[in-house]
């Protein structure tokens, strides 16, 4: 029994973290939310992204989920293609206004997630920013 839930925890911890690129104008409640989630679900489980004008494309085209949350972001040519990279090789795209991420960026939202996650970012505080990464990382 204790070396079957011994293996279950390796193998949990040798699983690559999940790649987000979340662009927010709240980054404010991101530490809080991430540092909640990290204590429920352990460290090393998400690497993420919180994009500004200064992230990096290669980094951005690595995203295995992108999340756009009331987003009004300008990016620059480099990241909206790498962006667009991303999501072409499969990473699931979320969005609070999916309509304006399908007419800015020319990316399809998933919506019915991104109505789930919206919530959690009306609501705000770090249980429900918590709530928002273990909802993406599951």
């Amino acid at each position: 029994m204790i070396a079957a839930l011994l293996l279950t925890l390796l193998a949990a911890q040798s699983e690559p973290p999940l790649r987000i690129a979340l662009i927010t104008p709240y980054p404010q409640m991101v530490p809080p939310g991430l540092a909640r989630f990290e204590r429920e679900h352990g460290r090393s489980r998400i690497d993420l992204e919180l994009v500004t004008p200064n992230s990096k494309p290669a980094r951005l085209e690595r995203a295995q989920i992108i999340a756009f949350v009331h987003n009004s972001t300008v990016f620059t040519p480099e990241q909206k293609q790498a962006l667009q990279r991303a999501a072409a090789r499969g990473a699931l795209v979320t969005a609070s206004f999916p309509d304006l991420v399908e007419q800015r960026m020319g990316l399809q939202a998933e919506t019915a997630i991104s109505l789930k996650i919206d919530e959690y970012w009306k609501n705000g505080g770090a249980e429900n920013i918590a709530v928002f990464f273990a909802l993406l990382y599951n």
